[in-house]
């Protein structure tokens, strides 16, 4: 069995494996509710931004609220 890479993971599935993620997906302007069922590459291409951008901001989302 082999790993998905992050631009094959649904907005719905990022979201349920940790909602803080949504933040991130608000911020470029994505409605999270419209397109849950869409992947992380096509929301980067409709939003022309990289997928290793928003990894890092929800990486940074996440580690944020770690340390409070």
């Amino acid at each position: 069995m082999f790993m998905k890479s992050f631009e094959e993971f649904s907005l719905r599935e990022i979201m349920q494996a940790d909602s803080r993620a949504e933040s991130v997906f608000r911020s470029i302007g994505v409605n999270t509710m419209l397109e849950k069922e869409k992947t992380v590459k096509e929301i980067c291409t409709n939003y022309l931004i990289h997928p290793e951008e928003v990894l890092d901001q929800i990486v940074e989302e996440l580690y944020k609220y770690s340390y409070r």
